[in-house]
């Protein structure tokens, strides 16, 4: 049961950044709104910085967020944030109002989620937490690809401020859904992990030194990893 539950919390929270990750396919919207506003690139290219420093203001935001509030909360805050900053995108005439909703705002929500996800996720892996990192930071970089056609295809399809409305409105739904699935391991599951970690971790550790010596003859079945070092 343990390990349904955390495959399904991973599985999840994967799909989580994927949405979230939404927020960075802004080369679906730039020509559109250059094309309307007539700016040019020199002016809107200042949004992927605005972005960045959005995101890592909500990742730290997040941080202290999940302290005080359970995470699926914190998704909730996170999937409103994507939702007013995706819907007053949509009603924008100028610069700083592109910059404000959708560089801060949106971008905010993303890292506020993008650390509610980790913190629900990584403790039922306490072994493999770099590597469960990585596949969620993977699902993130994914989403312009994933879903950028979708974007693209409801901006050609309805305009670019619908759009915006809509995604605002989807993202909003998926994330609250998802947050149902992603719950953190009981102190008793927490323990039934720690001790299946406590046991990987009683096999033999080598050092650099004793790996180069160990020979390599009769360890097919186990790579070297559980023999005996020579004497």
């Amino acid at each position: 049961m343990t390990t349904k539950k955390r495959w399904v919390c991973a599985a999840a929270g994967f799909s989580a950044m994927i949405f979230l990750g939404l927020v960075y396919a802004w080369s679906v919207f730039v020509a559109p709104l250059e094309a309307y506003f007539g700016w040019d690139r020199s002016q809107t290219s200042m949004i992927f910085s605005i972005s960045v420093l959005g995101f890592s203001l909500g990742i730290i935001f997040g941080g202290i967020l999940s302290k005080r509030l359970p995470p699926k909360k914190v998704m909730w805050f996170c999937a409103t944030l994507a939702l007013i900053g995706f819907a007053c995108t949509s009603r924008i005439n100028t610069l700083p109002g592109l910059f404000l909703f959708y560089g801060v705002m949106c971008s905010f929500g993303a890292g506020t989620g993008y650390n509610a996800v980790l913190s629900m996720v990584l403790p039922w892996f306490p072994k493999n937490q770099g590597a469960l990192s990585g596949i969620m930071l993977m699902g993130f970089g994914f989403s312009g690809s994933i879903l950028g056609w979708t974007a693209a295809a409801l901006t050609n399809s309805f305009g670019w401020r619908n759009a915006f409305a809509i995604l605002g409105v989807g993202i909003w739904i998926i994330i609250v859904l998802l947050s149902f699935l992603m719950v953190r391991p009981t102190d008793q599951e927490s323990e039934v992990l720690a001790k299946k970690t406590d046991g990987a971790a009683a096999k033999r550790e080598y050092t650099m030194k004793e790996m180069a010596k160990t020979s390599l003859s009769g360890c097919i079945s186990c790579g070297g990893l559980s023999c005996a070092p020579p004497a």
